[in-house]
């Protein structure tokens, strides 16, 4: 068998580009949006991936020539099986580009059908900036809940951060009172939107309506490598997980604190994944938060944990096979790339490994995780799933070793619930990913009563 096609912890950025000093193709500035979307597609259903990658602008026939996009649409192939059909087209404006979202269906062997956006970024010009791959739950939404009640809150959109970069997110507001504790959400590693979609499940939107509905605020946003991925690419070499994450959580906090719906006193931050990760040095740049939650974080290095999911992936069928230990090596040898990085503190003539460059390498491994969550004296509540693959139960005891004797901190984990606090009973794969789950109740009902518990 060969490695499968997985959503991983160290998913830094996927293609997002901007710019463009090329002219499009002759007629397609005349064309309509959804016409050019639906074209593109078809290009990749028949494999004529070099006429794909003329409606590119020139900055994205540099990152993602014929080659690199047969390899990128080859694995979707993998993932979800045979392309059925175009099932629809939706364009949303942001700014000075067009986001069209291509709505298709495939089928895999077993006779499941499975549903994907191909999502482009489109210049004025009518070239394609931005390219990626985001499972969709098909036609059907899925947003009632028994532990959601949909009357018993607001939504109010609200833009926020540095001048240039500016994102977009929701404040989910309770109806009932004047002044409402407030959670803001900060995502894994990745160009997460506002809910975290992977696949159909969005289990930031899960936990913004189910705290709603108990009387708690939430504001989640779109991440900086979503909104803003093609000015990112271009100061890549100077990118850090402070660009990354940390500094537009500090921005929210600052935004929210003066909301006339928001009580100041009350404002919490739970961190997801990396964002779990990123709450002590989050504390350390903010005194306004009450207190911290981290779900599913780690104190170990992310290029460390990589090499176990590659393997735990590799090994779900019970063998290691001649295809997988290739894929193995190739982690473990960019590994000792960054590590080498690391190291020597080099910075000169800088690479990218594993989506980031020297400096975002050398950033994360200044950060020591125990040393600075040590420094945080407010509440700090640590869960975790027990079925999670991705971050597992022995990096919840480590927090517990790191941290001993600090009774500020709490902790609880969940039996069966896998790196988005969905339940299962059988063991987590990548797959699951692509099915639709929820948040479980139990995980909205604690994280309410430690909320609440604090005021």
């Amino acid at each position: 068998m060969k490695i499968r096609t997985c959503i991983v912890f160290l998913s830094i950025l996927i293609i997002l580009l901007a710019g463009s000093c090329s002219k499009p193709p002759p007629g397609d500035i005349d064309r309509p949006y959804e016409e050019l979307g639906e074209e593109l597609v078809k290009f990749l259903v028949s494999e004529d991936y070099p006429s794909a990658v003329k409606k590119f602008d020139s900055v994205m026939k540099i990152a993602l020539p014929a080659k690199k996009l047969k390899a990128a649409w080859k694995e979707q192939e993998k993932q979800f099986g045979k392309f059925i059909s175009i099932e629809g087209v939706e364009k949303k404006p942001f700014k000075k580009y067009m986001i069209v979202a291509v709505k298709t269906k495939f089928q895999k062997t077993s006779g499941e059908t499975t549903y994907l956006d191909v999502r482009l970024t489109y210049t004025a010009k009518k070239q394609v900036a931005g390219l990626f791959f985001v499972p969709s739950s098909g036609p059907k939404d899925f947003e009632e809940l028994e532990y959601i009640n949909r009357d018993s809150f607001s939504e109010e959109e609200i833009t926020f951060g540095f001048t240039g970069w500016e994102l977009p997110g929701v404040l989910t507001i309770p109806k009932d009172g004047a002044k409402f504790s407030v959670v803001i959400l900060v995502h894994g590693s990745g160009p997460n939107d506002k809910d975290e979609t992977i696949g159909p499940n969005k289990p930031f939107k899960d936990i913004a309506w189910g705290l709603a509905t108990k009387g708690i605020a939430v504001f989640r946003y779109d991440k900086r490598t979503l909104v803003h991925g093609g000015k990112l690419t271009k100061v890549i070499h100077e990118f850090t997980v402070m660009e990354e994450t940390v500094l537009d959580v500090v921005e929210a906090v600052k935004v929210l604190k003066e909301h006339d719906k928001i009580d100041p006193e009350n404002i919490f931050i739970l961190g997801h994944s990396l964002g779990g990760m990123m709450i002590p040095k989050i504390s350390e740049i903010t005194n306004i938060p009450k207190g911290y939650i981290i779900m599913a974080g780690t104190i170990r290095k992310i290029e460390d944990i990589l090499i176990e999911q590659v393997e735990y992936i590799s090994l779900l069928d019970g063998e290691i096979d001649a295809t997988e230990k290739v894929g193995i090596q190739k982690t473990k040898d960019q590994i000792k790339e960054i590590k080498e990085i690391q190291k020597t503190k080099k910075t000169k003539s800088p690479q990218i490994i594993l989506g980031a460059s020297n400096k975002y390498w050398i950033h994360f491994d200044d950060y020591d995780i125990c040393k600075s969550a040590k420094a945080i004296h407010k509440p700090v509540y640590i869960i975790q799933g027990e079925r999670d693959y991705q971050v597992t139960m022995k990096d919840f005891q480590l927090w517990k070793d790191c941290l001993k004797g600090m009774e500020n901190f709490s902790y609880k984990s969940y039996p069966g619930l896998n790196h988005l606090f969905i339940f299962g009973k059988e063991k987590s794969t990548p797959e699951e990913y692509s099915k639709v789950g929820h948040v479980q109740e139990v995980l909205i009902e604690d994280l309410s009563d430690w909320i609440k518990s604090q005021k």
